[in-house]
């Protein structure tokens, strides 16, 4: 047995060898892939929940300007916007970098 074949677990010689020794590299590139897709689909559905809950609130905020009666009211409204927009963006970037340093380790 050749040093290739005790290395891919794979007895025999000849073409025998050869398809097990590939069938392993095929096993091994696909579950590589499939961690990656798995983890791009992560990603993808996280930036999609957080946009669309961004969205919301964005689309949300021109109504409770519309109802504010003082511009004291305006001035909060805007003040409220503008720090619920910064703490979204911030947690989700400490989030998403979570996501890509732990990629496998995470549940989505």
């Amino acid at each position: 047995m050749t040093t290739t074949q005790q290395k891919a677990g794979v007895e025999g010689n000849g073409s025998e060898a050869l398809a097990q020794i590939s069938v392993n590299s095929m096993q091994t590139a696909t579950e590589a892939y499939l961690t990656v897709w798995k983890n791009a689909s992560r990603i993808q559905t996280e930036l999609l929940r957080f946009m669309t809950n961004r969205l919301e609130k964005d689309f949300a905020h021109p109504m409770r300007l519309i109802n504010c009666k003082k511009p004291d009211d305006f001035l909060e409204a805007q003040m409220d916007f503008a720090n619920t927009l910064f703490s979204d963006y911030a947690k989700e970037s400490r989030w998403m970098g979570e996501l890509m340093k732990d990629g496998n380790n995470k549940e989505a």
